[in-house]
């Protein structure tokens, strides 16, 4: 398992909590700037009712990011069972009461397999609201947030990532974010994608050219992949020498 240390800034009064990391931020796309493509798969998310099923853990977090360093914009705790949906912590930059929310959700599609994860933020009344509603908030560096990020399984999120118990193909992957109305924004490749023949990880940055992120409607953040899996070797020979015994029968 990969191992990634994350330092803790203490006593940070910009935010409203001293939960906060400062790590090194990524290039995103640009909202407006940047060919949006179109969005296979909608929102997973729901407030209710989602039943979680047997499956791997998993971490993930919210951050923002000032241009200069990225920070934790969720409090504990940041490890998921994949499958369900769960509470992700307070929002350190939202309104009083909003708190994140996680949904995963695997899906066959037949010849591919679907893998999502999303986070939306909810406020008080149980409604989808932005990440970071206030502009002019500033970041222990003293600037404007300028990007939301979303990390799952590795890089800054921690270093759990979803596990599989066969080799597989990503074929497709990417990112989309959702309003509070649940609408998509936006569908991009992934920021960072390190998943590996048999685990998923990844993130996803997203700005609006440079400018003070705070007050848009940015409420959700989804990544997901499409994957194929790889037979084993025992099986592409046994396929093989059936294809040979139909060829001789027809013979």
């Amino acid at each position: 398992m990969r191992v990634l240390k994350v330092f803790a800034l203490v006593g940070v009064a910009s935010l409203t909590t001293s939960a906060v990391a400062d790590i090194t931020p990524y290039e995103g796309v640009i909202l407006g700037q940047t060919q949006s493509n179109p969005t296979q798969f909608g929102s997973i998310y729901s407030p209710t009712s989602r039943s979680p099923i047997p499956g791997d853990t998993y971490d993930a977090r919210a951050l923002l990011q000032d241009g200069i360093n990225a920070f934790f914009i969720d409090d504990v705790p940041n490890n998921h069972a994949f499958g369900g949906l769960e509470n992700a912590g307070s929002n350190l930059t939202g309104n009083a009461g909003d708190a994140f929310q996680i949904a995963s959700l695997h899906t066959n599609l037949g010849a591919t397999e679907l893998v999502q994860v999303e986070m939306g933020n909810f406020s008080a009344n149980g409604a989808l609201s932005a990440w970071q509603p206030f502009a002019g908030l500033l970041s222990p560096n003293g600037v404007v947030f300028t990007s939301w990020r979303f990390d799952m399984g590795g890089i800054a999120a921690g270093p759990d990532d979803i596990a599989w118990d066969f080799d597989f193909n990503v074929i497709n992957a990417g990112f989309t974010v959702f309003d509070s109305a649940g609408a998509s924004i936006g569908t991009f490749a992934l920021t960072v994608d390190n998943s590996s023949a048999n685990a998923l990880s990844g993130l996803g940055v997203v700005g609006i050219g440079g400018g003070d992120i705070g007050g848009f409607d940015l409420a959700s953040f989804q990544l997901f992949w499409e994957i194929e899996k790889i037979p084993a070797p025992g099986s592409v020979t046994l396929l093989g020498m059936c294809g040979l015994i139909a060829m001789r029968r027809r013979r």
